[in-house]
C-alpha cells in the first residue's frame, strides 16, 4: 500500500493505480475504483473521517480499517438536499430499518411482564399452519377455529383464534407473514388493555384525567345554566334590566340609531324618505340592498349607540354638532335617523354590561339552589386538626 502511495506521489494517476492494484472487487463498483454515491454512516468511521478530511480531487495517505488498508480519492461532495426533497426517502428507510421495531418490542415485553402474559406455543403453531392451509376463511373454517384452545392470555384477557382472524381481516397485508401478524396482534391487544388501565395504574395520570373530565363537565353545565342562557334568554335579560335599571344609568346622553352617508347630494332626500319609513333595524339592510351593488356603493350606513364626545367623530359632528369632523371622501352628505336618549330604555341599549351582570346573577342563583339541594356539612373537628 505504501509502494502505491509512493507511485502516486511520483505522478501516477489514482485511476491508473486503482485499476492495476485493487484486490477486492466486492467493494468497488465501476472502473477507476469509484464507489457509487456514499452517505454518512454507510462505512467505518475511520474511512469517513479520511474522506471528509480531503478536498475534492485530493487522495489520502494510507490508513487502516477493519476491512484492510486503503487509499481513497474524493471526487465531489453534494450539499444536503432540502428536507422536502428527501422526506419520502427517509420515511421509507425508517420503515425498512429493523431498529424501528425495537421500542415497540421492548414496550410489548414490558407489558407482557406487567400483565403476566402466557402463550400456548403449540396452539399458536397449529393455528398458523391451519391459517396457511385455509386461504379462504368460510363459515366452516370459522367453526373449526372457534374450537381452538386459547392461544394466549394476560390479566384475564383471552387471545383466541377467532379474535386473531378478525384482526387479520382488518389488516389484509398482515396475512403475508402470520408470525409477525401474531406479534402485532398481541402488541395491539396489550396496548388497548394498557390504555384502559392508565388511570388505575398511574394514579397521578388518573387524577389529571379526572380533573379534565370534571372541568369539561363543569364547563358544559355552566354554559347551559349561565353563559349561554344569559345570551339567549332575551326575556329574562330584559326583566333583569328593568328590575336593576339604576345599575345601568348613563352619565351622558347617547344617540341610538343610524347615520347614513350618501355619495351624491341629489339622492339624500330620496334615501332619507325611505329610511324614515323603515323600522330602525331594517334601515341598513334595505338601503344597502337598494342603492349598492357589487360594483357601486352609493350609501354608507352605521348603526349603533354613541355618546357625545365618544370615539366616533362623525356621530359627534352630525348628531351632537361637536368636534372638528368634516365630511369628505366617497360619502360627504349625511343625515341620521334615531333619537338621543338620556338613559337606556332597554337591555339592548347596554347589552354588554347587562349580559355580564345577568350572568353573575344567574350563577349566584344557581349556586344558591345547589346549596339548598345539596347542603354542605363541614366537620369542624377535622378542620381544627388541619390548623
Amino acid at each position: 500500500i505504501f509502494d502505491i502511495y509512493r507511485e502516486l506521489q511520483a505522478g501516477r494517476t489514482f485511476e491508473e493505480m486503482a485499476n492495476g492494484y485493487r484486490n477486492d472487487d466486492r467493494y468497488v463498483v465501476g472502473k477507476d475504483g469509484k464507489y457509487p454515491l456514499l452517505r454518512g454512516g454507510s462505512l467505518p468511521i475511520e474511512y469517513e473521517d479520511a474522506v471528509f478530511a480531503l478536498k475534492d480531487g485530493e487522495y489520502s495517505r494510507p490508513f487502516q480499517t477493519a476491512y484492510g488498508w486503503h487509499i481513497v480519492k474524493r471526487y465531489e461532495t453534494l450539499a444536503f438536499p432540502a428536507i422536502e426533497e428527501v422526506q419520502q426517502e427517509i420515511n421509507q428507510m425508517i420503515q425498512r430499518d429493523e431498529r424501528r421495531e425495537l421500542p415497540f418490542k421492548s414496550f410489548s415485553e414490558k407489558l407482557k411482564k406487567d400483565y403476566h402474559y402466557q402463550l400456548d406455543e403449540h396452539a399458536l403453531q397449529l393455528l398458523i399452519i391451519t391459517l396457511s392451509e385455509r386461504k379462504n376463511l368460510d363459515a366452516s373454517s370459522m367453526r373449526v377455529l372457534s374450537k381452538f384452545p386459547i392461544i394466549a392470555s394476560f390479566d384475564n384477557n383471552e387471545l383466541t383464534a377467532v379474535k386473531f382472524v378478525e384482526f387479520l381481516q382488518k389488516n389484509e397485508a398482515a396475512k403475508q407473514d402470520l408470525n409477525k401478524a401474531w406479534a402485532d396482534f398481541v402488541h395491539e391487544s396489550l396496548i388497548a388493555y394498557e390504555d384502559s388501565q392508565l388511570e388505575s395504574k398511574y394514579p397521578a395520570f388518573g387524577l389529571l384525567m379526572k380533573e379534565y373530565h370534571d372541568g369539561m363537565l363543569l364547563f358544559e353545565i355552566s354554559n347551559a345554566n349561565v353563559w349561554n342562557k344569559a345570551s339567549t334568554d332575551t326575556l329574562g335579560l330584559e326583566k333583569y334590566f328593568k328590575k336593576h335599571k339604576k345599575d345601568f344609568r348613563w352619565e351622558e346622553p347617547r344617540f341610538k340609531g343610524v347615520v347614513v352617508g350618501c355619495h351624491e347630494e341629489s339622492m339624500v332626500k330620496e334615501v332619507k324618505k325611505l329610511a324614515n319609513s323603515l323600522p330602525i333595524d331594517s334601515i341598513a339592510p334595505v338601503l344597502k340592498r337598494t342603492y349598492n351593488n357589487d360594483s357601486t356603493s352609493n350609501v354608507r350606513v352605521d348603526k349603533g349607540t354613541w355618546f357625545r364626545g365618544g370615539s366616533n367623530p362623525m356621530v359627534n359632528k352630525v348628531v351632537f354638532n361637536t368636534g372638528d369632523w368634516n365630511p369628505n371622501g366617497h360619502y360627504p352628505y349625511f343625515f341620521y335617523v334615531g333619537e338621543i336618549q338620556k338613559q337606556p330604555k332597554s337591555a339592548d341599549d347596554v347589552r354588554g354590561k347587562a349580559t355580564a351582570q345577568y350572568q353573575d346573577y344567574l350563577e349566584a342563583e344557581w349556586i344558591a339552589d345547589l346549596k339548598e339541594k345539596y347542603p354542605v356539612v363541614i366537620n369542624q373537628e377535622v378542620v381544627k386538626l388541619l390548623k
